[in-house]
């Protein structure tokens, strides 16, 4: 084949590239919106939440609650401590996963699960949220950000809440809040660089159970990303299009995820 050949070939080639190019980035941004989720609460999720709160005789009074930093990280924590002594630490159905009206009946479930339960009460209450995926290396070594994509990954989950002073992380396996000894809100990204300075002194320690990063050999040898829920697509689903599928006996293995909690990565 001459170069003359080859080169109209690959000058054919680009332009069918070129012409398809904007309509595969089309077809690829719809199928990210179509499977957006969001954690969200239903009226069914609502009235098992207030259930939760009687209970726990935890008032809701969103102008109180919002009236001081001090006021938020005092709700924060109360929902924390009964949340931890409520779920015990049990594998329920990945379709129990988010139902509210699952955990008040059943009182079991793992770290997003209790992460799921916990960001709900704060939705409730008025706050923003971001749900965090944490992974983890076998080896104890730092895991690379393209471990995400291995098989048998370690993960561990948890979420961020907003106070009038910024975001602060909060355990979901054990009792503790992002929030140095002065009362100044850390996010998870603060906590590993003092955890890797072993300069990490919290205002809250923890009661009960242990920090993940306590579990781990090198402290601050995790990585983690804002907005994705699994990488099994069995948590969430997306309205309408995946309630659809599922009707119909079909399943998404795409990953669950939150477009506005993504863009906290960047």
């Amino acid at each position: 084949m001459s170069r003359q050949v080859i080169t109209l070939f690959l000058f054919k080639l680009k332009k069918k590239i070129t012409r398809i190019a904007p309509w595969l980035f089309i077809l690829f941004l719809l199928i990210f919106l179509l499977f957006n989720a969001s954690p969200g609460i239903t009226e069914k999720d609502e009235q098992y939440l207030v259930a939760f709160l009687k209970e726990w005789n935890i008032e809701l009074d969103k102008k109180q609650i919002h009236r001081n930093q001090e006021n938020e990280v005092a709700f924060i924590s109360r929902l924390q401590d009964s949340v931890l002594h409520s779920i015990s630490h049990f594998t329920i159905s990945f379709d129990s996963a988010g139902k509210v009206e699952n955990y008040f009946h059943q009182r079991k479930g793992l770290c997003f699960d209790r992460s799921l339960l916990l960001e709900k009460f704060c939705l409730l209450a008025g706050f923003k949220v971001r749900h965090l995926y944490i992974f983890f290396n076998g080896d104890g070594q730092k895991p690379e950000r393209s471990d995400f994509f291995k098989k048998g990954l370690t993960s561990h989950a948890m979420f961020e809440v907003k106070t009038s002073q910024g975001w602060m992380a909060v355990g979901t396996n054990s009792n503790w809040l992002g929030q140095d000894i002065e009362g100044s809100p850390l996010s998870l990204k603060e906590i590993r660089s003092r955890l890797g300075k072993n300069k990490l002194e919290l205002k809250k320690s923890f009661t009960v159970g242990l920090p993940f990063y306590d579990e781990l050999r090198q402290k601050d040898a995790f990585r983690f990303v804002y907005g994705i829920y699994s990488r099994h697509g069995q948590f969430l689903k997306s309205r309408p299009l995946e309630t659809w599928l599922n009707s119909i006996g079909l399943k998404s293995k795409l990953p669950d995820y939150n477009i506005n909690m993504l863009f906290s990565n960047l």
